[in-house]
């Protein structure tokens, strides 16, 4: 099997995420404004109570003075939640034996449309995406994905165990030999240069279906798109395998590659 993972587009716009370090500018900023907007309000009230009288009710909430309240709600929000992924990241870390601020960097981002996505780079480095990380195992011969997942990890580092683990439960085996490129950085679990058997998959998502963004918004709904995805992947390459068989009964041969988990004992993926 090849393990790789691909970025493809949240249903959000990196334009729409804000840095720690500028939430906070912002929040004092916004608190600010706010304040001074309530000052404002007040005099009016008062004047208006002078002339009108207490018990006569006056105008909703100015809309510029709603705006800036709720403006301010989402990024102390977004605030709350950094710091508490900082801090849960701190415990795990302390857990481990490491060292943890407990604090977010300046650089850490949310993004105010989706949340659980995130900024990673494009292919190439020149630019980048308001995306999640999906990663797909697929088999050498018949390009099938035998295991898929979404995050929102911008790195492929860690993925590798996790995603032979779901392969292993998919199909009740251990793949015999595994390719993944240096992104992953398991020399424990990979024992093969990366091969380009799993590109086509993603060419062929992408390219020839025209799968490049999420429709739905947050980890879960988007691993659940992305099942589907490669569910409806898996049937068409079945669906022409099938034809193939079909037509030539010889078509199909089977796997002579080296046996890898006498190698790598399945406690390594573990």
């Amino acid at each position: 099997v090849a393990l790789d993972g691909t970025k493809v587009r949240a249903n959000a716009s990196r334009h729409k995420a804000m840095s720690y370090k500028r939430m906070k500018e912002k929040e004092a900023q916004l608190a600010a404004e706010v304040a001074e907007l309530l000052r404002r309000a007040q005099e009016a009230d008062e004047e208006e109570d002078r002339r009108y009288g207490k018990d006569k009710r006056g105008d909703e909430l100015p809309e510029e003075l709603a705006f800036r309240e709720g403006r301010l709600e989402k990024i102390r929000e977004a605030m709350a939640a950094l710091e508490a992924e900082a801090q849960a990241a701190a415990e795990q870390a302390e857990a481990e034996g490491k060292e943890h601020s407990g604090v977010p960097e300046d650089k850490a981002q949310r993004n105010f449309t989706d949340a659980e996505s995130r900024i990673m780079p494009a292919p190439g480095g020149r630019d980048f995406l308001q995306a999640y990380n999906c990663q797909a195992v697929v088999d050498h011969t018949h390009q099938v994905i035998v295991a898929a997942r979404a995050t929102n990890q911008t790195s492929d580092k860690r993925q590798a165990a996790a995603m032979m683990q779901e392969t292993i439960g998919n199909v009740g085996a251990v793949p015999r030999e595994v390719s993944a490129d240096a992104g992953y950085d398991p020399p424990k679990v990979v024992d093969q240069p990366h091969d380009v058997s799993v590109e086509p998959v993603f060419g062929q998502i992408k390219e020839g279906r025209g799968f490049r963004q999420f429709l739905l918004r947050g980890l879960e709904k988007v691993q659940a798109e992305w099942s589907l995805i490669c569910t409806g992947h898996n049937l068409l390459k079945l669906f022409r395998f099938g034809r193939l068989l079909a037509d030539d009964p010889c078509h199909f041969h089977t796997w002579t590659v080296r046996p890898w988990h006498r190698q790598h004992p399945v406690q390594q993926v573990a």
